[in-house]
Order: structure tokens, then C-alpha cells, then sequence
């Protein structure tokens, strides 16, 4: 039939899963606080892959530890291939923290997309 096209094959690449350049100050800890996904599992846009506490209070003493949570975000379709961290574990910016399959755009050998957001922390459910 004119007009119509076959199934259009996208090629999956891997593209490993980095924590995002975020701009705390030297002598931060961070640290993985929950892990929202598994290995060979589907994720979508916006789905949650981990949680990271940022804990300044090594650098910032004050009576109310400066003490603060983000979420890491995937930003594209993906299977994740697996994740290397743990509850617990630190991290740093641009750690390689894993790797996941996604249709490459032409953009040639890059990271998974991903986004961070700052997120509300409760200790009494969230630990």
C-alpha cells in the first residue's frame, strides 16, 4: 500500500547513568538515601531513580543541620541495564552510577537524560 511505512527499527545504545554536575559546595556529603529501581526494568520519562541526601553540615555549623534532598530523574524512555549503588553509599557529581538502553537520537555517545528536582524529606517515613 502506498503510503505507509514498515515498522521503523531504532537502534538502542547504552548510555551510562551519571549523577548530574550539581554545585555543592567542596566537603558536602552526599549520600544514597533510597533506590527507586532495579535492573532490566522499563522506565519512562520522570520516573525516579534514586534519592541522595546532601548533608553540609561538615562545612556549615548551625543549630538546624543544613541538610537537604534530591531526586534523580530519568529524562527519556530507557531499560535500566543495572545500577551500581546502594542505600547508603556516597556519591559525587558525575559518578557513573550505572548504564541503560535508550534509542540513540544522533546524538552520538552521551549520558542517559536526567534531571534532578529537590524533594521534601520526612525521617519518620522516609527511612
Amino acid at each position: 500500500m502506498l503510503g505507509t511505512a514498515g515498522p521503523r527499527m531504532v537502534k538502542q545504545i547504552v548510555h551510562p547513568i551519571v549523577i548530574p554536575s550539581l554545585e555543592v559546595p567542596s566537603g558536602a556529603r552526599m549520600s544514597v538515601v533510597r533506590v527507586y529501581v532495579a535492573s532490566a526494568e522499563a522506565v519512562h520519562l520522570g520516573t525516579p531513580l534514586l534519592d541522595i541526601r546532601v548533608d553540609l553540615t561538615g562545612i556549615a555549623a548551625q543549630d538546624c543541620a543544613p541538610i537537604f534532598h534530591l531526586r534523580l530523574i530519568v529524562g527519556e524512555p530507557a531499560t535500566v541495564d543495572r545500577l551500581d549503588v546502594a542505600k547508603g553509599q556516597v556519591v559525587r557529581s558525575n559518578d557513573v552510577i550505572g548504564a541503560a538502553r535508550a534509542a540513540n537520537h544522533g546524538a552520538g555517545e552521551r549520558p542517559l537524560l536526567t534531571s534532578v528536582i529537590e524533594v521534601p524529606f520526612d525521617p519518620l517515613f522516609d527511612e
